[in-house]
C-alpha cells in the first residue's frame, strides 16, 4: 500500500527517495535560466497564450467574434507591438536576436490605447487555467514595468504555478522514476519555461492523477481535499485539454473506491462545467486558420457514421515512418516553433533513457490488488491519445482526409504520465536496486537533459552556421555646420515611419566650445515639419543630442545656421552603402533603435 501523506521519504536500506522539494528546485533553476534564454513568442502559439492572459486582465472570458474576424479580443497596442518584433524569427533558422531588435521592442511600455486582435486557437480553452500568466501581466503593467518586463513576469508566475502544483502532487502520491523523467525531458523543460499552456496543464494533470492514487489508497477515510483537488484539477484541466476528457472517469472511479455519495455529486457537476463549456466554446469560436471543409458538427457526423473511415485515416497515418519518427522527436524534444532538432543520436540516447526508466517504475508486487485502477489509467491513456487524433482530424485535417494533420509528439505527455502512474500502482516507487540504480540515473538525466536544451536553444537563437562578411563602417565627420552649409540627416530607411517621441543626434564640436544657436528642422512624409533650437554651448563632444518630438512620422530633415556654427554630425560610412547620420530613434510604442554601425549613447 502507499505510505501515508506525512510521511516525507522513503527509507530504503540507507537509500532515500528524491523528494518533491528538490526536483522542483532543481527544475526551477534550470527553467528560470531557459526562460531568460528564450525569446519571447518561440513556443508554438505562445504569443496567442500571452493574448488570452491579457484578455483575462480584462474580465473577458469568452473571445469576441466581429463581423468578418476570428475570435478574439481587445489588445493594447504596445503588447501588439511587442509581440510582432519576435515573430519574424519563427520557423527561419538562419534568423538570430540581434542588439538591434533588442533595442526595438524591449524598450516597448504600454500604450494604454487598444485594437481587436485574434487568437482563436486559445477561444477552446477555459481561460481561468491562464490565472499565473494574467497576474503576471497585469501586475507588470500595473507597475509600470515595460512589456518586455511583463512577459517575463508572466513565464515566472506559469512556472512558478506549475511547480507548485507539481510539489503538491509529489506530496501526496510520490511519482516513480519514469515520471520524474518525463517531466525532465528538453521538450518539457522547453514548455515549462515560456508562458505557454502546457506547464500548468500538465501539473495539473499530475495532481488530479496523485489525488486519484491516494483516493484508491486510503479509500473511505480519505480525507476531503483529495476530492476537491481531483475534481477541481479536472475540471480546469479537460475544459482547456479536450483530448483528456476520459480523465473524467477518474471521479466515478474514485466513488467505487470510496462509496462516498460526495464523489458521484463531484462527478455531476464536473461534467456538466466542463462539457458545457466545451459546447458555447465550440458554439461561439470562429477560427478561419484551416479550411477544414466542413463545420466541426458536419465531420463528426461523418466520422460518427462510419467510423471505420476513422480508423482507417489513423492506421494510415500511423503507418508513414517519417510521421512516426516525427512524433517520437517532438515528443522527446523538438524546439521553438518545431525548428530545432538534436541530432538522430541524442534522439536514441533521450529514448533509451525513457526505456530505462519504465523498466525501473514496474511494481508487480501489488499488481493483484491495485489492477483496477491500473487499468483505468492505461484506458484514459489510450483514448487520449485517439482523442488527440479525432481532435485534430475535426479541426485541423481538410475534409475528406487521407492522413491526420497538425499532431505533434508534445501532445502525448499527459497520456504518458498516465501510463507511468499505470506501471508503478499504489506500490511505493521501485525496490532497493531500482532505487539505487536511480540515485545516479535520474541527477545524471537531469543534467543531460537540461545542457542539451541550453545548447540547442543558444545554437537556435544565438549562434550563426558562419560568420559572413559584415560591413565595415568608418565614421566620418558630416561637413561642418556654417552659414553657407547646413547639415542634412541622413535617415536609415527602415526608422521612417514610425512615430517618434524623441530623436538623438550624434554631435561632434571639435573639443571645443561653440557659441550660438543653430536649428534642427524635420520633415514628415505629410508635410508636417518641426523646428527645434540647438544651443550650441550646452553639446558634449561626440555625445547624442536628445530632442523631444511631438509623435509624429518623421523622414528628413536638417540642422541650419542661426547664430552659430562649428558643429558637425557624425555618420557611418561603409563600401557600397550611403552614409547614416548617428542618431538613436526612440518610438512612441517605447521602441528603441540605433543606426547601425554607430556607437551607443
Amino acid at each position: 500500500m502507499m505510505a501515508p501523506a506525512s510521511t516525507t521519504a522513503v527509507e530504503v536500506t540507507g537509500y532515500r527517495w528524491p523528494r518533491g522539494g528538490l526536483f522542483c528546485l532543481a527544475v526551477f533553476i534550470a527553467a528560470t535560466l531557459l526562460s531568460v534564454l528564450i525569446p519571447p513568442f518561440q513556443s508554438p502559439d505562445e504569443f496567442d497564450h500571452i493574448k488570452r492572459a491579457h484578455f483575462l486582465t480584462r474580465g473577458q472570458i469568452l473571445l469576441d467574434a466581429p463581423k468578418g474576424n476570428a475570435s478574439g479580443g481587445m489588445i493594447d497596442d504596445g503588447l501588439e507591438t511587442y509581440i510582432a518584433g519576435y515573430l519574424d524569427i519563427r520557423f527561419k533558422t538562419e534568423r538570430k536576436l540581434s542588439a538591434d531588435q533588442l533595442d526595438a521592442v524591449e524598450s516597448v511600455d504600454w500604450a494604454g490605447k487598444k485594437h481587436f486582435s485574434p487568437a482563436p486557437g486559445t477561444g477552446y480553452y477555459f481561460p481561468l487555467s491562464y490565472l499565473p500568466q494574467a497576474i503576471g501581466l497585469g501586475l507588470g503593467e500595473l507597475t509600470g514595468m515595460t512589456v518586455g518586463h511583463s512577459v517575463q513576469l508572466a513565464r515566472f508566475f506559469a512556472l512558478a504555478a506549475t511547480l507548485g502544483l507539481l510539489f503538491a502532487a509529489f506530496r501526496i502520491a510520490r511519482p516513480n522514476p519514469l515520471v520524474y523523467t518525463l517531466l525532465l525531458l528538453p521538450m518539457t523543460l522547453f514548455q515549462l519555461s515560456t508562458a505557454s499552456l502546457d506547464g500548468v496543464s500538465t501539473a495539473l494533470s499530475v495532481l488530479a492523477i496523485a489525488c486519484f492514487m491516494r483516493i484508491t489508497v486510503e479509500r473511505n477515510k480519505a480525507p476531503p481535499y483529495l476530492l476537491a483537488g481531483l475534481a477541481t484539477c479536472l475540471a480546469l484541466v479537460v475544459s482547456c485539454r479536450v483530448h483528456l476528457l476520459p480523465m473524467l472517469l477518474l471521479l466515478p472511479a474514485a466513488w467505487w473506491f470510496t462509496r462516498n455519495r460526495a464523489y458521484l455529486v463531484a462527478t455531476g457537476v464536473v461534467s456538466v462545467l466542463v462539457l458545457g463549456w466545451l459546447a458555447l466554446a465550440i458554439g461561439t469560436t470562429v477560427d478561419g486558420r484551416v479550411n477544414v471543409g466542413l463545420p466541426p458538427s458536419g465531420v463528426i457526423g461523418y466520422y460518427a457514421a462510419k467510423p471505420w473511415h476513422f480508423f482507417g485515416v489513423l492506421g494510415d497515418t500511423l503507418s508513414d515512418p517519417l510521421t512516426t519518427r516525427f512524433y517520437r522527436e517532438s515528443f522527446l524534444g523538438m524546439l521553438g516553433w518545431i525548428d530545432q532538432r538534436f541530432s538522430p543520436e541524442i534522439y536514441d540516447v533521450l529514448g533509451g533513457m525513457v526505456a530505462a526508466m519504465a523498466v525501473l517504475s514496474v511494481s508487480i508486487g501489488t499488481i493483484r490488488r491495485d489492477w483496477p485502477e491500473r487499468a483505468l489509467l492505461m484506458f484514459c491513456s489510450l483514448s487520449a491519445v485517439v482523442l488527440v487524433f479525432l481532435a485534430l482530424l475535426v479541426g485541423w485535417t481538410p475534409h475528406p482526409a487521407a492522413v491526420i494533420q497538425g499532431v505533434q509528439g508534445r501532445y502525448f505527455l499527459v497520456p504518458a504520465l498516465l501510463v507511468a502512474y499505470a506501471l508503478g500502482g499504489t506500490a511505493e516507487p521501485g525496490g532497493v536496486r531500482a532505487m539505487r540504480v536511480f540515485r545516479w540515473l535520474g541527477p545524471a538525466f537531469f543534467l543531460v537533459s537540461s545542457v542539451l536544451t541550453v545548447q540547442a536553444v543558444v545554437e537556435r537563437y544565438y549562434l550563426v552556421p558562419r560568420q559572413l562578411p559584415e560591413l565595415k563602417y568608418t565614421m566620418k565627420p558630416s561637413p561642418m555646420l556654417s552659414a553657407q552649409s547646413a547639415i542634412t540627416l541622413h535617415w536609415a530607411s527602415q526608422r521612417r515611419l514610425r512615430p517618434l517621441k524623441r530623436l538623438g543626434i550624434q554631435i561632434g564640436t571639435y573639443i571645443r566650445t561653440n557659441p550660438g544657436v543653430a536649428e534642427l528642422q524635420l520633415e514628415g512624409p505629410d508635410g508636417h515639419s518641426r523646428q527645434l533650437p540647438i544651443d550650441l554651448p550646452k553639446l558634449v563632444d561626440n555625445g547624442y543630442a536628445m530632442f523631444e518630438l511631438d509623435g509624429q512620422t518623421y523622414n528628413g530633415g536638417r540642422i541650419v545656421f542661426k547664430t552659430g556654427g562649428g558643429i558637425s554630425a557624425w555618420e557611418a560610412h561603409a563600401e557600397g552603402a550611403r552614409p547614416l547620420t548617428c542618431m538613436v530613434y526612440e518610438f512612441t510604442d517605447g521602441g528603441r533603435v540605433l543606426t547601425d554601425g554607430c556607437p551607443r549613447p
